[in-house]
């Protein structure tokens, strides 16, 4: 069987996993992926977004392919774009349509409605796919647990399936399907150790998940530690990359692995790495740990400088006194670290906003990432913005379908002013912190009602933020990527258009696929 893989914007390291177990089987796998260039909140340029746009091209070559089954592993975010281009691939041939991904397993019975979308995963995907390939001869008579079929309208929901226990007896995920149309991602290893989070953020998508998982098995999961390097050694003989991004959610909560992991990783690697934690789960031991193996930066999730919202809103029980903590830790082990802060929480304002700017200049961090609150289907923070009159039950349909378009997603829409000025320039002066002095910082901020005239576009905030990765030297990690991605986008440019020129002169589909 032949699967055809569709992804927008980003490497997925699902697609990947599921890449890998599905060439493991004997089966096929290509990838579709669609850049989506300018058709962003950071740089978003509507005008060139569409002479970029190369869904039609995408569409044509995936279908001149003749796949067998076409899967999108999709988020709230990138769902209306799935959807869209579901559509064009069933006006260009009869093949079947499967959706997975965190989106899918919140709202499965919103998914399973689009007419475009002819089965739903409701879980993990890596076995799931496997036993789909086996019957899918069948389809629509397939029988597999956790997945929904839909046939001449009526829905076949079948009893999900247990979650993946031992990670370690999954393939290595397969890089080779996005390099070989990304080359410039290998600099950049993307990997996990573990599937799960031991926090549950209203906010996050990893609460609804949980929700989802009871009683499928343990939910938080971790591979073994020389699994974990193994993979580390082989990506780094095949691929040479300039870091290690490694992306669980917190990379530090087991204390007694990730002692092991330093270890082994300080004896055989050489290479620095970027890791994800919590404040909660960052002292002196760990600190030193990561610092003594390379770890080049840590990112921290903050979100809110207020300890009422965090704990009453966001459901974090760390104080700021354990925050300036774990940032001390950072500071005295060498290691740079970032914080993440997020606009739209329910219960802040122009207050707050001045406060956190305060507090994080305090912390003196390597680079601060702001974010928009998106309310993602059925989180819990949802509940708290209906009690609060932010959100109406007319909306709910809207976010489940992914067309929520509010302040929280794109930084313009209702709500998007704190006391009168725009929360685009709150998000420009937290990008300043790690630039500028405290005391500096602060008369710029006294300042912010000059500055509501001004209104910088989010990509002042983004030059901030880069300018701040250049002062720690990030810059000599990431060069490889971004010449990549300027050469990605040359050769984008130049396939769109050849397709639409071949297209003007004699009807045919061109591959640009990976096949």
């Amino acid at each position: 069987m032949k699967v055809a893989f569709l992804q927008s914007e980003n490497e997925n390291l699902a697609v990947e996993y599921l890449s890998a177990v599905v060439m493991e089987a004997g089966h096929q796998a290509v990838l579709g992926y669609d850049h989506r260039y300018f058709d962003r909140t950071a740089v978003g340029i509507p005008a060139l977004a569409r002479l970029l746009d190369a869904r039609e091209m995408l569409a044509a070559s995936i279908a001149a392919g003749e796949p067998d089954l076409v899967c999108f592993s999709v988020m709230t975010s990138d769902y209306q774009w799935a959807l869209d281009m579901a559509a064009r691939l069933k006006r260009l041939a009869a093949v079947p349509v499967l959706f997975g991904g965190v989106h899918a397993v919140s709202v499965p019975e919103v998914v399973i409605a689009e007419e475009q979308v002819d089965m739903v995963c409701d879980g993990e995907g890596e076995r799931a796919l496997l036993l789909l390939l086996e019957q899918l001869g069948a389809f629509p008579e397939v029988d597999v647990p956790g997945v929904w079929v839909k046939s001449e309208g009526d829905v076949r929901r079948r009893p999900p399936a247990d979650l993946v226990s031992d990670l370690d007896s999954l393939p290595l995920p397969d890089k080779e399907i996005f390099y070989r149309q990304l080359p410039w991602l290998r600099h950049g290893y993307l990997m996990i150790s573990g599937r799960g989070c031991p926090y549950a953020c209203t906010f996050c998508g990893n609460d609804v998940l949980r929700r989802a998982y009871k009683g499928r098995g343990r939910y938080v999961r971790r591979r073994s530690v020389e699994g974990v390097i193994d993979e580390i050694v082989r990506a780094y003989s095949m691929y040479r990359p300039s870091r290690f991004n490694i992306l669980d959610d917190c990379f530090t909560a087991d204390k007694e692995w990730l002692a092991e992991f330093c270890e082994r990783y300080r004896a055989r690697i050489s290479v620095p790495f970027i890791c994800l934690s919590h404040p909660q789960l960052v002292d002196d031991d760990v600190g030193r740990m990561l610092s003594e193996a390379g770890c080049f930066q840590l990112l921290l999730g903050i979100q809110s400088a207020s300890e009422a919202t965090r704990r009453e809103v966001l459901n974090r029980p760390e104080t700021n006194e354990r925050i300036v903590e774990a940032a001390a830790v950072c500071h005295r082990h060498g290691i740079r670290f970032s914080i993440d802060h997020i606009f739209g929480i329910p219960g802040e304002g122009a207050h707050e906003y001045r406060e956190a700017l305060e507090f994080y200049s305090g912390l003196r961090p390597s680079i601060v990432n702001t974010y928009w609150l998106i309310y993602f289907p059925r989180t819990k923070i949802v509940e708290t913005a209906l009690r609060e009159g932010l959100v109406s039950p007319e909306d709910l349909p809207l976010m489940e379908r992914g067309l929520f378009d509010t302040s929280m997603n794109v930084g313009l829409g209702r709500g998007d002013r704190a006391g009168g000025v725009p929360y685009s320039n709150y998000a420009f002066l937290y990008g300043l912190i790690p630039l500028m002095s405290a005391r500096l910082l602060g008369r710029l901020a006294e300042r912010l009602g000059y500055l509501e005239r001004l209104r910088p576009p989010l990509s002042f905030a983004a030059a901030a933020r880069m300018l701040a990765a250049l002062r720690i030297g990030v810059w000599k990690i990431y060069r490889e990527q971004v010449f990549g991605i300027l050469a990605g986008f040359a050769r984008s440019a130049v396939a769109v258009g050849r397709f639409r020129l071949l297209r003007e002169r004699k009807p045919q589909t061109i591959s640009f696929t990976d096949e």
